[in-house]
């Protein structure tokens, strides 16, 4: 688990940009637990592909603080890049 440094000890703003801990999974399932999320509360962002290679989505949890799950998923699987990715592309 990776934390962002910050001074703040107050939750996370969902409309605010980055996120306050970042986990990545192992294995091949990260589709699987964001359509798991999805149907308990809104994801923030994605599933999508970054330029690094791996799948991310965020959520928000209920004290407000902004989670991104990170890993790998199947080869061939069909998920879109991310717009960042796409803007830096030449």
């Amino acid at each position: 688990m990776m934390l962002q440094g910050g001074t703040s000890s107050r939750p996370a703003d969902a409309k605010e940009e980055g996120w306050t801990v970042y986990l990545r999974i192992a294995g091949d399932g990260l589709l699987d637990l964001a359509d798991s999320v999805r149907r308990a509360t809104p994801l923030v962002r994605g599933p999508e592909r970054m330029f690094y290679g791996l799948v991310e989505f965020e959520v928000v949890d209920p004290d407000g603080y902004r989670i991104c799950v990170s890993g790998s998923v199947p080869v061939g699987a069909n998920v879109p890049v991310a717009r960042e990715c796409e803007e830096t592309a030449p």
